[in-house]
């Protein structure tokens, strides 16, 4: 008969092999697992050797990915390594031309037909809104709901969310889920707000971001100006010229186009002494208010003022028609076409202004490749943009260039997976199975938001941020481990129902025959890693301490040697919360 472990030191045994996983995975140094610390020691000296880098498809699948899916025809590393081509470079290669001649149609958003197994989830899933045009969706859950908390306006925001989930863990074009993280969090826009983003969310995810993010940035930039939920997050709605709102006008300027790096300050336009193609290289604040006063008029009309509809509007006697100057340009005031094109101007000079080109490059540069992408990889991808500003697939372009580049193969270790990003890849690694709930969730969302990172409810329109330092504290970490502890002690299984939110089952997952400590952790290190071993021998040590079981009486011994076979009772039990250390693992939260 196995014995049992004594219920206080495998919790202590548990700490402290996540401990040292955990404060690894965070860049700071740690104790060996066998010394008596369950913490990191912040006295150590930190590691003088960087990680070595692992093969090309680990990077691949856990930046262009939500990590890879074992077993997957597409995007597993196995199959990354059966592309056509004799060198990484060329499978690479024709991994990401093949994720980037994918984009998603209207159609496809509800019924992916080349993806029968996501189609089947969508559907089962009863998602009613992924189908609906704006009009509909401004009909069926705005303009008969008066009320802000009201439930039905929040349907669109929760069914885009369970459809983001699903698509993340068994779609097939990875990329694609990605860019779109990365556009969404861009144009960022707090969804939760029942008086105005979350019944058209729908809408925005699908017909402003998905549509335009392998297109032209200028084509993408006015798509998100004239939505329905920027035009209300940001307050252009009651932009009017008697009473100008500059709250859009400065973040287009600061977030969305310019960046920060380009704000000159508080002084008057004919003070900026350097320009670039007749632009200056930067802006001050006087620009902001010269371009809300463009922007007055741009709108959504209401039931007070037909059609009503929910689609943006332009309304010419809310329109400041004085002269304007942005940015350099002539006076706004002599453009044709009526006033609508002094908006319209302001977009086409900061989406083609220089500045523009080097902050978004370098943002895609810091999603793509590492927190400080050199100025050598930034620069040769902002002339990419500036030179394609005009073609239909700049950004699909501007993408290529930057995965297929050298630093993007020689660069590892210099992120963190952010908690949204981490959980993905711990679905896709094990593999998990979403089944989607628009009601009752068995508490999987309250969980999941408590990582900080909650979709599509960043308040404040900067958007996540998408640094190491941002996510590595200990309070997110830990958070992130509690989420996959969940889900491998079947928290967010079938309830009484039968109501399940995510489905894993171990124990249906052939492991080749291991049965020793040893043997399990080099199993679900090559499953988990897509490599044979951890980077650190104390990292696998910490792992097999978890399988072996430990006696307290007379002294502190291991049940099980690390070559001794378990019970599969024993195995059962203790597996799940060592998968769940590694899941923890620098080497799996890297990207």
């Amino acid at each position: 008969m196995t014995q049992q472990m004594n219920l206080r030191l495998p919790r202590r045994i548990l700490l402290k092999g996540a401990g040292v996983l955990v404060a690894t995975a965070a860049g700071t140094p740690v104790r060996s697992p066998t010394q008596p610390l369950l913490a990191a020691d912040p006295a150590a000296p930190p590691a003088n050797t960087p990680p070595a880098l692992p093969p090309l498809a680990v990077i691949a699948l856990n930046r262009l990915a939500f990590g890879p899916r074992p077993g997957d025809v597409h995007t597993s590393v196995a199959a990354f390594n059966a592309l056509p081509g004799e060198t990484d470079v060329e499978k690479l290669t024709q991994w990401v031309d093949a994720q980037l001649a994918a984009p998603m149609t209207a159609e496809e958003y509800a019924n992916p037909v080349d993806e029968p197994e996501l189609a089947a989830i969508l559907t089962a899933g009863g998602l009613a809104s992924l189908s609906k045009p704006l009009d509909q969706l401004w009909r069926d859950y705005y303009r008969d709901h008066d009320s802000g908390s009201n439930p039905v306006r929040s349907s669109p925001v929760t069914e885009v969310r369970l459809a983001t989930l699903a698509r993340a863990v068994h779609s097939r074009w990875q990329l694609r889920e990605v860019l779109a993280d990365f556009w969404h969090n861009h144009f960022n826009v707090y969804a939760w707000d029942g008086s105005y983003a979350a019944a058209t969310w729908t809408s925005y995810d699908r017909d402003v971001i998905r549509a335009g993010m392998l297109g032209n940035f200028r084509v993408l930039l006015g798509r998100v100006a004239q939505s329905h939920a920027m035009l209300y997050y940001l307050d252009n709605t009651s932009n009017r010229n008697i009473s100008p709102n500059e709250n859009y006008a400065r973040e287009l300027f600061e977030l969305h186009t310019l960046g920060e790096a380009h704000y000159l300050g508080v002084k008057p336009q004919h003070t900026i002494t350097g320009f670039a193609e007749g632009a200056p290289v930067g802006y001050v604040d006087v620009d902001v208010y010269e371009a809300a006063r463009c922007f007055t008029g741009w709108t959504i009309l209401d039931d007070r003022d037909a059609p009503d509809d929910g689609k943006f509007t332009y309304v010419h006697r809310y329109h400041d028609d004085g002269q304007k100057i942005v940015l350099g340009m002539p006076p706004i005031e002599r453009l044709q076409n009526g006033a609508q094109a002094h908006g319209e101007a302001v977009l086409d000079k900061v989406a083609f202004h220089a500045g523009t080109a080097h902050h978004v490059c370098q943002r895609l540069c810091r999603r793509l490749v590492s927190d400080t992408p050199s100025a050598e990889l930034v620069a040769a991808v902002t002339a990419e943009f500036i030179r394609l500003k005009s073609d239909p697939e700049q950004l699909k372009h501007v993408v290529r260039s930057i995965v297929l580049s050298e630093e993007f193969r020689a660069t590892w270790s210099g992120k963190i997976k952010r908690p949204v990003e981490a959980f993905f890849s711990t679905l896709r690694a094990l593999p998990a199975t979403v089944v989607l709930k628009p009601t009752g969730d068995s508490g999987f969302w309250s969980a999941f938001d408590n990582m900080g990172q909650r979709l599509f409810g960043r308040r404040s329109p900067d958007g996540y941020p998408d640094t190491k330092e941002a996510w590595s504290g200990a309070a997110s970490l830990l958070y992130r481990w509690q989420l996959i502890n969940n889900l491998l002690d079947d928290d967010f299984g079938p309830d009484d129902a039968g109501r399940a939110t995510l489905l894993i089952n171990l124990a249906q997952i052939d492991m080749g025959g291991a049965q020793t400590p040893n043997a399990l952790v080099a199993f679900w290190t090559e499953r988990l890693l897509g490599r044979p071993a951890l980077d650190d021998p104390a990292h696998h040590a910490a792992l097999v301490a978890l399988l072996q079981g430990w006696e307290t009486e007379p002294d502190v011994t291991p049940v099980y040697g690390p070559d001794t076979p378990m019970a599969p009772e024993d195995i059962a039990e203790r597996l799940k919360w060592m998968v769940a250390v590694l899941c923890m693992a620098p080497e799996f939260q890297w990207r």
